[in-house]
């Protein structure tokens, strides 16, 4: 309960911050290069030389505005809040594949309605950081996100074929990483699975109830 609860804090924290990164750095960046542009045409006809200084200082302005959203969404991802699970996690797949040039596909077999969304930033978080691990260590060239139902309980795999590694160096080598995902499962009160086969790939797999289950009364 306290683990939770101090993930439910952290991702508020994580939240304002994506905001306030977002909207107050953003449009303070953004005002720079309208004014900046504004000075441009006002006496960059009359000075070449000031007029490319003035365009590569914009430039610096736009990478600058690009990296302040990279670092708010990756604090929190906007869409996750404004339009859910599913379309944060086909977000999420597209970006990963920009990002690694791995090929990501994603298969949704389920409506988003069915899933408690108060258990959308666990299963969310649990993705991000199986594809970074994929990024990091598999040498994958395809990865498959597949989201299903069965009975009353969501079934989230995230499989690859990379070069995948024995199961029982799993135990040994477990990380930080393996150890949150596995705490972000147990308070969805689901499991986390991992099976990896040499040079054939590795599957993670997640299982959660679909709604949360209140405890009763005694």
């Amino acid at each position: 309960m306290l683990s939770s609860y101090l993930q439910t804090i952290r991702e508020e924290e994580r939240k304002h911050i994506a905001r306030e990164i977002h909207d107050e750095l953003g449009q303070q960046l953004t005002g720079l290069k309208m004014d900046l542009a504004f000075i441009n045409r006002k006496f960059g006809e009359a000075n070449s030389e000031f007029s490319d200084k003035l365009t590569e200082m914009m430039k610096l302005v736009d990478g600058s505005i690009r990296t302040i959203r990279q670092i708010s969404s990756d604090l929190r991802p906007g869409i996750l809040d404004d339009l859910g699970l599913i379309p944060a996690i086909e977000w999420q797949g597209s970006e990963f594949e920009k990002r690694t040039n791995i090929k990501c596909h994603f298969l949704n077999k389920i409506n988003e309605s069915n899933i408690d969304e108060s258990f959308a930033t666990g299963v969310f978080r649990i993705l991000q950081e199986s594809l970074t691990n994929i990024s990091r260590h598999s040498g994958a060239s395809n990865v498959v996100v597949e989201i299903d139902q069965v009975e009353n309980s969501i079934v989230l795999k995230i499989s690859d074929n990379g070069k995948g590694f024995i199961q029982d160096k799993l135990a040994v080598n477990t990380t930080f990483g393996l150890v949150g995902m596995e705490e972000r499962a147990a308070m969805l009160n689901g499991a986390l699975t991992i099976v990896s086969t040499p040079e054939i790939g590795t599957e993670v797999k997640l299982i959660f109830p679909a709604k949360k289950v209140e405890l009763e009364k005694v």
